[in-house]
């Protein structure tokens, strides 16, 4: 009895250490916002995300609140690493002083996040997604297989938790940039004026993260106007193809997915690039936390001198979900389009490339 009751103590320590660390220092940390290390102050937000998604699909019925808020969150996070990464710095005063314009890195990061996120909002906007009766197409395929209670973990599980963990996990590279920072100011602030200035990394970071997101915004507005056509020939009733087989789309099946993944692993390198600015011994520092949860994950995958850090796991998971979910949308796709099956034939699904040689005739309806 005596060992059960020990046994039973220690799994119950357990729980309240991932409590304490993953719940409610995060919580905490949103009263105490200015003070607080920038990963609890993220988790507190990601935390309050959750529920109030979950709570609203069970209010409304509608699952996709998550995609209501997909392309908002990831900018919040990173203006959150950006606001702790300058409020501890003279920053003004320095720049006076020195007559140049430092830390432009998480400013930077912020901003084009910003323009990600506002472009998304705004095609998300045109296609009716803010209409609260609008829903994915893909949850009420999934209510027919699953019975209700089976779906409603599905809906706790993934779509409310797993869902806001990668956006807040595609976002952690900028704490990467806070911790850079941080350090730096905490040791030699005169180090940043010779050290941190944007590097050749940045530069072509962010040039294929701009390049990334114009073709992502071509891609949407080619899909767009498709729609469009596709609705007027069909109130015509004149014969058409229910799916896009011309512009980037001739390339690629999903040139837009293509695009938004890749735009993930462009900001994990952005945040490799504040690493180049300290020496190597120094760069175990990402691996530093308040957070006990996040310097376990952190010094688990620390290889390379950092530059294969944990943060790369956003992208990662981003990358799964769209080859998981893109493989269920082409099911869906193959069996509405019978000509679809044609289609995959001859153009590659996510990376772009030359379409087959071999011409399919694809009939229309």
């Amino acid at each position: 009895k005596t060992i059960k009751l020990n046994q039973i103590a220690s799994h119950m320590d357990i729980l309240n250490d991932i409590l304490d660390n993953l719940v409610l220092d995060p919580l905490y940390s949103l009263l105490n916002y200015g003070e607080s290390d920038p990963i609890n102050t993220g988790m507190g937000i990601m935390i309050v995300t959750i529920f109030s998604c979950w709570l609203l699909s069970v209010i409304t019925g509608n699952c996709s609140q998550v995609d209501r808020i997909w392309s908002i969150v990831p900018f919040v996070y990173t203006w959150n690493f950006t606001y702790h990464s300058l409020k501890n710095i003279d920053f003004i005063e320095i720049m006076k002083e020195n007559n140049q314009t430092i830390l432009w890195r998480p400013i930077i990061i912020s901003i084009i996040t910003t323009m990600w996120g506002l472009r998304l909002s705004y095609n998300f906007y045109r296609k009716g997604g803010y209409n609260m009766k609008e829903e994915d197409y893909r949850w009420p395929e999934l209510r027919k297989v699953m019975n209700p209670l089976m779906f409603q973990l599905f809906n706790i599980s993934f779509i409310s938790i797993y869902q806001n963990v990668l956006l807040f996990m595609i976002a952690m590279p900028g704490y990467v940039v806070f911790q850079v920072i941080d350090y730096i100011s905490a040791n030699d602030r005169t180090f940043i004026l010779s050290k941190y200035n944007l590097n050749l990394l940045d530069y072509v970071a962010l040039g294929l993260f701009l390049t990334l997101l114009l073709f992502e915004t071509i891609a949407d507005q080619q899909q767009f106007n498709f729609h469009l056509k596709k609705k007027k020939l069909r109130e015509e009733k004149k014969p058409h193809l229910g799916f896009l087989t011309y512009g980037l789309f001739k390339y690629s099946r999903h040139p837009n997915f293509f695009c938004e993944f890749s735009i993930w692993w462009i900001y994990y390198i952005l945040s490799l690039a504040s690493l180049l600015t300290i020496p190597d011994d120094n760069r175990i520092i990402i691996t530093y936390s308040e957070n006990t949860y996040i310097s376990e994950l952190s010094s688990y995958l620390f290889f390379f001198n950092g530059y294969l850090n944990y943060t790369i796991l956003g992208a990662v998971q981003l990358t799964l979900l769209f080859q998981g979910s893109t493989n269920y949308t082409e099911k869906l796709s193959s069996k509405k389009y019978p000509e679809y099956k044609e289609y995959q034939q001859t153009t590659s699904m996510l990376i772009p490339w030359f379409p087959s040689s071999k011409e399919i005739k694809l009939k229309t309806k």
